[in-house]
């Protein structure tokens, strides 16, 4: 029996010593991988810093008119609101009524697509 402890005991040394030696080698390839990543990302460091400079410098360039545009389209919400508060719906209907009168083909191509939006949203998906 003591033979066969003997063996055991060797075999497990043995296995030990491989896994131990595995890990080394593998400790080793992630270090290996862990400095080639490093180097990657310090290659492309610089060119997406300078393209977020660009874009950087592009969007102070244009911010007046991004600004103006984004006042314009809060100044007309505005003006929605306050309709929609000072009318009724009945009012609202006879403006509608007005406008179509005045813009008759734009009201009818605005319909048109309209009812085409409608209809594809309800439209089943067999």
């Amino acid at each position: 029996m003591s033979e066969f402890s003997n063996g055991t005991a060797s075999n497990v040394g043995r296995a030990a010593g491989a896994a131990l030696s595995g890990v080394g080698e593998m400790k080793e390839q992630l270090g290996e991988a862990a400095s080639r990543a490093r180097s990657k990302v310090d290659g492309v460091r610089k060119p997406i810093a300078d393209k977020l400079h660009d874009t950087a410098g592009k969007v102070r360039e244009h911010a007046d008119r991004i600004s103006d545009a984004a006042g314009t389209a809060a100044d007309r919400l505005e003006a929605s609101a306050n309709y929609v508060k000072s009318r009724d719906a009945r009012r609202m209907a006879q403006d509608l009524v007005g406008v179509i009168k005045k813009h008759p083909a734009q009201a009818l191509l605005i319909a048109g697509v309209v009812g085409f939006l409608v209809a594809r949203a309800f439209r089943s998906k067999d």
